[in-house]
């Protein structure tokens, strides 16, 4: 069987090295709008590790010591993302931010939202549409026992409705409080705030 050798970190040839530090400094400045360009990148340095747990944390550690990449984590989930996503497909699903939540998302599930989308139009879709809609085909992705976002945001918005009646039914309740509108208008799917503002 034959083994191949897979560099560790330090042992990675010092032009190459200078050539990612030139691109990432390239990056620096977009790196929020270019997030496929930094998938792009970090998949290509991911590329020199072991494919295991080990491998991985190799990557970590070499970010962190060469590109000052406090959020390590990340730029490895884009690396693995990037192998993944075409970049038409990247686009299609609204950058990182959709594709980061249709990974988390189980196959089965990932496959019944992405066939769920294609039949409304060929996109681009929004991050927050697509979220939605896994949420009404009933897909839960919960972490560690708790909501994410858009199950969070879909019983906020069940809340914004009973307080936006109760108000039309009621003129004659005091104010909203303060930190309830606040609470309100953090998500994205409540348009309460004004509303409340001017109640």
């Amino acid at each position: 069987m034959k083994v191949i050798s897979t560099p560790k970190p330090d042992a990675i040839d010092a032009n190459r090295l200078r050539l990612w530090k030139t691109r990432w400094k390239t990056l620096a400045d977009s790196r929020m709008k270019n997030d496929y360009g930094v998938a792009e990148l970090a998949n290509e340095i991911f590329a020199e590790f072991p494919s295991n747990t080990s491998g991985e944390l190799q990557f970590r550690q070499f970010v962190r010591k060469h590109f000052q990449c406090p959020n390590s984590r990340t730029l490895l989930e884009k690396a693995k993302a990037f192998s993944v996503y075409t970049e038409e497909e990247w686009f299609r699903y609204g950058g990182w931010m959709g594709v980061s939540f249709l990974q988390a998302l189980p196959a089965f599930a990932r496959k019944k939202v992405l066939n769920n989308l294609a039949s409304t139009g060929p996109g681009p879709y929004l991050y927050y549409t697509i979220r939605e809609r896994a949420f009404k085909l009933g897909i839960s992705s919960r972490r560690k026992g708790r909501d994410n976002r858009t199950q969070s945001e879909a019983k906020i918005e069940v809340l914004r409705t009973f307080i936006s009646n109760l108000y039309k039914q009621r003129m004659d309740l005091p104010p909203i409080p303060t930190d309830v509108q606040k609470a309100l208008a953090r998500t994205v799917l409540s348009e309460i705030s004004g509303k409340l503002k001017a109640a």
